[in-house]
């Protein structure tokens, strides 16, 4: 499955936005947020992974933001995990969005 630009400027968005369908982190990542079964360390290692599958060399990247979106309009909630790269050239980001339940990861790149 590929994102369509637009869709991912939305997502990060929607991501970005302090909205009650937007969980907040928990204090130790290592702990899911409530209607999470993953914890942003796990979404996290599997965007590293996808990435790295993809062939993206994470050093040239900040280190990744995730964020947990139980949205009810969705069919499932979904991590979504951004990447911006550590240089300012157009295009430079990605993320990787991760189904809470089936753990299955998509990537979409920047433009």
């Amino acid at each position: 499955m590929r994102f369509i630009p637009g869709t991912i400027a939305v997502l990060w968005l929607l991501s970005a936005c302090d909205a009650p369908s937007i969980s907040k982190p928990h204090p130790d990542a290592r702990v899911p947020p409530e209607g999470a079964s993953l914890s942003s360390a796990q979404a996290v290692d599997i965007a590293n992974a996808e990435a790295l599958r993809n062939g993206v060399r994470l050093s040239e990247y900040r280190p990744p933001e995730a964020r947990f979106q139980p949205e009810p309009k969705r069919e499932r909630p979904v991590w979504v995990v951004f990447y911006e790269g550590r240089d300012d050239r157009p295009g430079h980001h990605f993320l990787v969005a991760i189904d809470d339940e089936t753990k299955q990861p998509t990537i979409g790149w920047g433009e």
